[in-house]
């Protein structure tokens, strides 16, 4: 028997738009969302942005910090 015999890989694309040069987006609930539909149980969740433009951040969803990061981009870019 092979050994990924039980392999299992589900594929999900989530569309959004954005309003400004920076905004956060919060996927956390859509991403659990797909994973939960998946069926799949142990595995890993692979998540990226395909344009050049678009940037992923794993932090907590807290005000002050995602705040920080802001202030950070907006130094980077002016």
């Amino acid at each position: 028997m092979s050994i990924l015999a039980d392999f299992r890989v589900f594929n999900q694309t989530v569309s959004f738009s954005t309003k400004g040069e920076i905004e956060f987006v919060d996927l956390t609930d859509r991403v659990r969302d797909i994973v939960s539909r998946s069926l799949v149980r142990n595995g890993i969740v692979h998540v990226f942005a395909p344009h050049a433009t678009g940037l992923l951040v794993l932090t907590e969803n807290e005000h002050c910090l995602l705040e920080d990061i802001r202030v950070f981009l907006e130094t980077l870019i002016s």
